[in-house]
C-alpha cells in the first residue's frame, strides 16, 4: 500500500471514530418480529445484485417491515433512476467519505434493524453501517466486524446463502426460548 493510500486510511479512520464519539444511539437487540423499519446496504454495481436486493426487500415487505436501501456504485457518480438511494465512489471525498447529502440525509433516519450485505467490505457502506441511527447491525463475519452486534459468516461469498443465514438468526432472536426446569 502507497504512504498516499496510508495517509487517506488514517484519515478516514479518524474521521469516522470522531464521529462515533458523537453518536447517541446504544446497541440493543428486539424481537425480528417487533422490527419495523429496516436498512438495506448493498454493493448495487451489478444489475443481478441490484435484483437479488430487490427480492429480499420485496420479503421484508411481505413481513409487515418498511424496508429503504441504500447502494453503492463502484467507480460511478449516484444514479437518480434505479428506484433506490445511492452513491458511488466517485462521490466520495479524498478520505474515503460520502460527500452527497443524500448519505446524511440517510444517517438521519431512524431504524431498527441494519443489515449490510455488502460482502466486498466497501468503506463507504461501512462508514455509513457505523454512523446509522439504529440500535441493531448485522454485517458479514469476513470484513471489518467492530461496528455489527451480529456479525454473519459468509462461506460462499453469494449473497441468497448470505441473506438466507441472517433471516435464519434474525428468526432465531424471535423465537419463545423454554425455561430451564
Amino acid at each position: 500500500m502507497s504512504w498516499w493510500e496510508n495517509l487517506r486510511l488514517r484519515f478516514y479512520r479518524s474521521a469516522l471514530q470522531q464521529r462515533l464519539r458523537a453518536r447517541r444511539v446504544q446497541p440493543r437487540s428486539m424481537p425480528f418480529g417487533r422490527v419495523k423499519r429496516v436498512s438495506l446496504l448493498f454493493d448495487a454495481t451489478e444489475l443481478a445484485t441490484r435484483e437479488t436486493v430487490q427480492r429480499y426487500a420485496d420479503q421484508l415487505r411481505k413481513r409487515g417491515k418498511e424496508v429503504k436501501l441504500l447502494g453503492f456504485l463502484r467507480g460511478q457518480n449516484a444514479q437518480p433512476d434505479l428506484g433506490f438511494a445511492n452513491f458511488g465512489s466517485k462521490d466520495l471525498d479524498w478520505r474515503y467519505l460520502p460527500k452527497l447529502p443524500l448519505v446524511e440525509d440517510y444517517l438521519a433516519k431512524s431504524f431498527d434493524l441494519l443489515i449490510n450485505l455488502d460482502l466486498e467490505h466497501h468503506r463507504a457502506l461501512e462508514y455509513v453501517a457505523a454512523l446509522a441511527d439504529v440500535p441493531f447491525r448485522v454485517g458479514s463475519a469476513n470484513g471489518p466486524t467492530d461496528h455489527y452486534e451480529l456479525m454473519i459468516e459468509a462461506p460462499e461469498r453469494a449473497l441468497p446463502a448470505f441473506w438466507k443465514q441472517v433471516d435464519h438468526y434474525l428468526q432465531q432472536m424471535n423465537a419463545p426460548h423454554a425455561g430451564i426446569t
